[in-house]
Order: C-alpha cells, then structure tokens, then sequence
C-alpha cells in the first residue's frame, strides 16, 4: 500500500477519529473485531408525551404494539375513560388485536380486490392471513405492502383513497411489528447475526488483478474464462457462481500457464530437439524428401516455448544443373537467416545445413528456399537440363541459452538467498502458499506439496508445478474461511487475521491482500479496531481502491448495458466507440472523486460538476468549460478534467450521458426504462417484472407523429394491471425527457415539445431533471439503497433482515444530512457482518 489519505480525511465535519473522545463515531459507536456495543448505564426517560407516528422502545416480553396499546390503556384510566383490554393480556393477544383492527379492514377495504387468492395481482396475495402470527411468517410481503402504501403507491390513484389514519395504521403496525428486534432490548445490535456467508470464487477481474499483483503476469481471464454471473446486480454474488466441468478445466490450463511464465525453468540444459520429416513439409514429396523443382519453400510449424536460441539444421542434397551449385537458405516465418551452396548429389545423400539465430517463443514457420532454379530443356546433355533442390528432414533444438528471469523470479531469489541451499525451497514453498492462498500452510499440507515433483527435477520445474497446484486449489479459486473444530453450528466467531485482509483486498481493490496487507495481519494490528481503521484509510487512499469504481460503481449503475447499447446513427451521428468509452469513465471518475475526496453520498446524486474529455465536452455543449476545467487531470489533449455545472440543468448521475443512453432505446427515449432504472438503482425499489401479454408500445413513424411519446405512453398504462407499476415507473422518467436517447439536452421531441412534468403516487410534483433531483434528495431511501447495495457487493451474498437493518443503524451513526461515502464504506468494513462469521452455515 502507498499514499496517504487526503486532508479532508482527518478534518472537518465528516472526519473519522477510530475513537477518540469526543468523535461523534467513535468506537463505542461501532461493533468491531472483538468490540460490541454496549447500552448506556441508563435507557433514557421515555417522552412526556407518545408521538403517534413512531412507538416507543418496547420493555422485555412485550412487542412493539402491545406497547403502545398499553399506553393508550394507561392513558385512558388517568383520564376516566374505559381502560379497554386487561394489561396482563399476554404480548401475543395485544399483537393479534391491533392485526385484527388495523390490518385486515384495511387489506379487505383496499387490497383484496386486487391481491386476493384468484386474482394475484403482481404474485402478491395480501388475503387468507387470520391472524398477526400468520402475517409474522412472511415479514419480506408484508414489509414491501406498507413501503407501496407509505409512499402512496397503493391503492391505486384509480382506487377508493384510505384516510390518513388507516394508512397510517397499517403502515404501523408492520413497521412496528415487523420491523422491530426478535430481542426485546431496545439497545440490541442490528448485527447480532453476521448472517449466513456463501463461498465465494474469485470473479474474472479479481482473478486477473491477483495474478498480475502476485506474479507480475497479465493473464486475460475475461477472454478466457465464461462471463460471470450476475446475482442481486453484482458478479461478486457467491449464490450466482456456478463451476462447470469445462470452467474447472479451464482453471486448470490457465494455472499451467500462469506458473510456467511466473517461473522460468532452465530448458537449455537438455534442449528438446523437435524434428520435422519431409512428409510434414508442404511441398511435393517425391524420392523420400520434400521436392523444389521451382523457386520456393519446403517449411512446416513447430511450437517454441519461449524467446532464446535456437539451432537450425536440415538436410537437402540437389539435383544439378547449369554454370553453378544449387543454393539454399534457411528460412523463418518467411524471413531468410542464411544461404548455403549445395553440393550433394542424390547419390551423396543428405548434406546438412545448420545456423543459430535468436527466435521469439510461440509458432513458428521453420523451412528451406530454393534459391537458384535452372531449367534448360534443350540442353544437349540431359543431366544439364534441369536444377531442384531436394529437403529429407528440419530440425530445430533449443533453446540453448538458460532463460530470463522476471521480476517476481528475481524477488524470490533474492529474497531467500541469506538461506542455506537445503532450507531454501522449503521456505520458498511456504512463502507462496502464504501469499497464493492467503493464509499460512499447514505442515501437512506442506508434505503432500513438497512431494509433488518427481525425484531430481530441477529445482526451477519443482517450483513451477508446485505453483501450478496452489493456483489449481480451491484455496486460491474461493474465499475460503474454514471453521476451526470445536466450535458449535450456528455461533458466531471472528475472522481470523487472513479470512479479514482477505474480504479488504476483494472488497476495496478488487484483489487478493498485498505484502504491507500481510504483514499487518501476522502483527495482529489488522484485527485491533484503530488498525483496522487505519488499515481501510490507507487502502482507500490506493490508487488500487479505484476498483471500486470499476467494479461496484460500474454495476450499480447498471452501466455494464452500456457496451450493447446500439444508438441510431442516423439519428444519433456523434455517437462512436470514443463517446461510449467516455460516458463510462465519467461515471467512473465521479464516484471514485466523491469517495477519495470524503464528499456526502449525496453528491453522487446532487453534484453540480463532473468529469469531460473532448468528445463529451462537445456532446454536453461545455467545450469551453472542458479548457478551463477547475483541475486538469492530465496534461495531454483528450484527458479527463473536472469541470463545474453549475450554469447548466444537469446533476450527478441523472446527468451523466451513460445512464440516460443506457436506459433509453436505439431510436428514442424510454421514460419506462429510466423510471424503473431510479426506482431499482437510487431507491433500491424495483418494480415486479410486467405481466404477460403486456401491449407493445407503438412506435411506428405515424404513431410518432401522431402523438408525443407521452400520450402514447398514458394510452399504453391504460390497463389497470399495467397501471399499477408505470404509475410508480413513468413520471420519474418523465422527468428525464429533456435528455434524449444519448443523454444531450433538448427542448424538443421532433415537432413536439417536451413535457417533464411528473406526479408521484403520494401527490409530489416536479418539473424537469433539476426538480426530480430535489424530490430524490428528499428521500430518506437513497443513502440506505446505496449502503443496502455496498453491502451486497462486499459480503457477495443477498441481504437478510438483520442486514437491512444493519444498513439503518449504518446511516444512523453518520451525518444524516452529509453521510460519507468514505464513512460508509468504512462502517461497512466495521460491521459484524464483515468481520463475523456463523459457524458451519457456508453453503
């Protein structure tokens, strides 16, 4: 690791003190690697009066709305009025009450209609629940019922609207029932379960990042691996990874091939000698060699294992005629290293022809030229008509001179050589399972690897197919954290040093952990609260941690479409391979800027800058801003500047070209597919998939000139079953219309004006891009949505409650109104979930 932090880390309103008195997050704040919270020496007094949207902390062995029906109860004794049920109910009959007055009317008056048993309405079935204990079963359903009515989405508009108090009761009574601990302490950890880890593999980038960190090698694991799978949005997903015979195979292969050019054997010391008959030469075969009765080449293909030395030798006699002695050259992928007088005759047999020359590895084309032909058929003397050169055989041996070593090679020598001869290969060996399979080796394991060589091989080709087995192992391929014996099913434990430097190295760069990464490990600094604090700001401060962008920020934003977006060239002239290129590193630079520079999670929403080249400069109409950029980023024409927006009506990631040409079509805009993007991206708030047999928009030349997109979209969510989701979908694209299908701003759709306008469910309206950004900015459910889907990418699995719950308490230790990203990550990488485990539950 290398580089330090910026300034704006260690100052300021949003810095992080790793527990210093009087930090607002210090480390009472935070459960970390042997750390839990602990609850204040006294609860705090309860208020004088209940709110009535929020209920308060529930004592032990009383649910959240038993609770506040006590309350109610209480409150009516001390004002005369009847008490209503006997406080020494139990817990489970107060719960069910509440179900009974303020769920199922509700359900029955506003939902059954559409999400009984027949009909189903998007696969949600709300009815056949008789009582709260049933509801308890399905906490995710019922979760996602109230989230749809709290934002006004359900009932339809087209439907009977329920008064305030009833939605505000339904949505109560989940949010208090179901959203409340199992434990009836109001202090308890949200992360008292890590909850259950997947084994993960190494997805292709993070592959190709380890082999090129540990070895120095560029292996192309993208092209030669299968695409990775995607799960939850992410191909770190472990649930997602499948690992077919043919993929294994592949491993294996790509292993050889890693070893062999990390390690370089000394080949010289007993040259292979590859032999080609003239059978193998493309040319006639005539007299037991290959014929040139012509100016030409006799040459076949040998496959050399590297660059060296090389020795050439074949053997040709002639068939003379003329003033002269036949001649010949030696040639190489066409190319003539050398020219010979052939003096043999038929009757003499072959005459050897023999040269060195330093050849690159890979296949070659190796022959012989003929280079004098004579051809006189009058000649009076027969055996002076005709010259031809004949070819019995080509060797090539090498190479002959010992290999170069690269520079991991080199590293490896010299940092065993202080050792004697008969320890050396010993502790090289534990050395690369220390740093191949990110963790020590046990004895055992040493033993069946040091035996895996045969009796006196050199050193070097030991070396070579160790490494080969260590990159074949599961151990390198997977995220293994093996539960050590002893420990119950179920429990939670630490990670060990390794299992913890390994999730870092994967999460922040994309990697496996470095040397500096080790060595805090086996210091044990890596598992102390201030080291691992210190530890994630220094990696952060990598330029390695640029991963993040590339890999998180990329999938997040669903920009990975972008490589199969197809624009309309004729509609779209300005759009070439430089332009998708420079969307996608815009979005890149701006999140990477927003998490080095400690800026609010916010600004990835809200920022009134950005980064251009020249293409998108241009595409943006910001030419003059893009040469007087606020920070150059590079000296040379074409590099990326940052660049200020705050003149113009475009704001962070609803402004970047990328995601508008990603969610739009190849000819037009799709307010449906930019709508559903904020909705799964921002808000983390998906829609269900549309129903079967959903009407086709159409989009003919007279349906685009009969009506603005628009119309025919309202006429389209006519059907009450399409309506249920593009009431929720279409107005927040609609807010995105003045940006057309490539993301440049217009004023126009062909003969039509634009209307931005949109309504929400719950009544919000806004007007363009710049006021749809305010109304998201107002929503509470951004920051947790970009926590919730941080999560997923770091842990490789899908959230559970505990985590989403975990997200929230994430969100409440940080400045509500500027969270850090950089806070966030850090927090994530501080949770339970991420340096915990359950015992036995890998799956």
């Amino acid at each position: 690791m290398h580089g330090e932090p910026p300034a704006s880390w260690e100052t300021g309103p949003r810095a992080y003190r790793g527990g210093e008195e009087g930090s607002p997050k210090g480390r009472a704040s935070i459960r970390n690697v042997g750390f839990r919270r602990s609850p204040p020496a006294e609860l705090p007094a309860p208020p004088a009066e209940l709110p009535a949207a929020r209920p308060p902390a529930r004592p032990a062995g009383l649910s959240a709305c038993a609770l506040v029906l006590a309350a109610a109860s209480a409150t009516a004794s001390a004002t005369g009025h009847a008490t209503g049920p006997d406080p020494a109910l139990d817990a489970r009959n107060f719960q069910d009450r509440n179900f009974q007055d303020a769920v199922r009317p509700f359900v029955a008056r506003h939902c059954a209609a559409c999400h009984d048993a027949q009909t189903r309405e998007g696969d949600l079935v709300l009815t056949g629940y008789p009582n709260a204990q049933a509801a308890l079963a399905d906490r995710d359903l019922w979760e996602y019922a109230a989230e749809r009515v709290r934002l006004g989405e359900m009932p339809p508009k087209d439907r009977p609207r329920p008064s305030p108090d009833a939605a505000r009761a339904f949505v109560g009574w989940i949010e208090g029932e179901l959203g409340a601990d199992d434990e009836a302490d109001p202090w308890a950890d949200p992360w008292a379960d890590p909850g259950r880890p997947v084994l993960r593999r190494l997805n292709n980038t993070q592959y190709r990042n380890a082999v090129r960190d540990l070895f120095g090698v560029d292996f192309p694991a993208n092209e030669v691996f299968p695409t990775d799978a995607v799960g939850h949005g992410f191909d770190t997903v472990g649930a997602a990874q499948a690992l077919p015979e043919l993929s294994l195979e592949k491993y294996v292969e790509a292993a050889e091939t890693i070893a062999a050019r990390a390690i370089a054997v000394d080949d010289s010391l007993d040259p292979r000698v590859r032999e080609l008959g003239a059978e193998a030469l493309e040319a006639p075969f005539r007299r037991g060699a290959a014929v040139l009765s012509s100016h030409g080449d006799a040459s076949g293909r040998v496959d050399l294992p590297r660059a060296g030395r090389y020795r050439l030798r074949a053997g040709v006699f002639a068939q003379q005629a003329g003033p002269e002695l036949a001649r010949a050259a030696i040639v190489v992928d066409g190319r003539a290293l050398g020219e010979f007088e052939v003096s043999a005759t038929p009757a003499d047999g072959g005459q050897p022809l023999e040269l060195e020359v330093p050849l690159e590895g890979g296949e070659r084309r190796v022959g012989v030229r003929f280079l004098n032909d004579y051809y006189r058929p009058e000649a009076e003397d027969p055996s002076q008509r005709d010259r031809n050169l004949y070819v019995e055989w080509i060797e090539v041996t090498g190479p002959l001179d010992p290999p170069r070593q690269g520079s991991f090679q080199t590293a490896l020598a010299e940092r065993f050589a202080h050792l004697p001869e008969a320890e050396r290969e010993g502790a090289i060996l534990a050395y690369l399972v220390r740093r191949v399979w990110r963790r020590p080796a046990s004895g055992a394991e040493l033993a069946r690897l040091a035996a895996l060589p045969p009796d006196g091989a050199h050193p070097s080709e030991r070396l070579r197919l160790q490494l080969t087995a260590l990159l074949a192992s599961p151990h390198f391929l997977f995220l293994v954290e093996a539960d050590p014996p002893g420990l119950a099913p179920g429990s939670v434990r630490d990670l060990t040093g390794p299992e913890l430097a390994a999730r870092l190295a994967l999460f922040l760069w994309s990697t496996v952990p470095d040397k500096d990464l080790d060595r805090l490990t086996d210091s044990g600094q890596l598992c102390e609260p201030e080291g691992l604090v210190r530890t994630v700001r220094l990696m952060l401060a990598d330029p390695r941690s640029r991963a993040l962008a590339d890999g998180f920020a990329t999938q997040w934003l669903q920009l990975t479409a972008l490589a199969q977006c197809s624009p309309d060239r004729e509609r779209f002239p300005t759009w070439d391979e430089d332009l998708r290129a420079s969307m996608l590193e815009e979005s890149r630079r701006v999140f990477d800027a927003v998490l080095r520079e400690g800026r609010s999670a916010w600004e990835l929403l809200d920022a009134d800058w950005t980064f251009v080249n020249g293409p998108l400069a241009a595409h943006y109409g910001l030419e003059e801003a893009a040469h007087s950029g606020l920070e150059e980023e590079g000296g040379e024409e074409g590099d990326f500047r940052r660049v200020s927006l705050a003149h113009t009506p475009r704001r962070g990631v609803l402004g970047h070209a990328g995601v508008l040409t990603a969610t739009s079509d190849p000819t037009r805009t799709s307010p449906v597919k930019r709508g559903k993007w904020v909705l799964s991206v921002l808000l983390n708030a998906p829609p269900p998939d549309p129903p079967p047999g959903a009407d086709v928009l159409d989009d003919s030349p007279e349906a685009r000139a009969a009506a603005p997109l628009r119309q025919r979209l309202e006429a389209h969510r006519a059907r009450p079953e399409c309506a249920v989701c593009h009431d929720r979908m279409d107005p927040l694209g609609f807010g995105l219309e003045r940006y057309d299908a490539v993301g440049r701003w217009r004023v126009r759709d062909g003969e039509h004006p634009i209307d931005a306008t949109g309504v929400l469910p719950d009544g919000r309206r806004f007007d363009g891009p710049a006021e749809l950004v305010g109304v998201l900015r107002a929503d509470e459910r951004f920051p947790r949505a970009l926590t919730e889907k941080l999560l997923v990418y770091a842990l490789g699995r899908g959230l559970g409650r505990g985590d989403r719950r975990g997200a929230r308490s994430i969100l409440a230790g940080l400045d509500p109104e500027e969270p850090a990203l950089f806070d966030i990550i850090l927090e994530i990488v501080l949770c339970d979930a991420f340096t915990r485990r359950r015992v036995g539950t890998t799956r």
